[in-house]
């Protein structure tokens, strides 16, 4: 997210994510790039402050269920 609000390129943080750790890790950065530009980009920096911080929460609940869930 922090890419994102700092206006990288989807493909340039795809292409990065891409070449962590074995294809199961990759595939997990991956989606969660993809969550991230699916969220508008903020021009203040305490906008785009709080747009990471709202994301990581957001992803880290939704890892927290997904994991209690099975």
């Amino acid at each position: 997210m922090q890419r994102r609000q700092n206006g990288s390129s989807l493909q340039s943080s795809l292409e990065l994510v891409r070449k962590v750790g074995p294809e199961g890790t990759a595939k997990v950065f991956e989606a969660l790039v993809i969550a991230a530009y699916e969220r508008p980009m903020f021009s203040t920096d305490d906008n785009k402050k709080s747009a990471v911080g709202e994301f990581r929460d957001d992803s880290q609940l939704a890892c927290i269920k997904g994991t209690r869930s099975k």
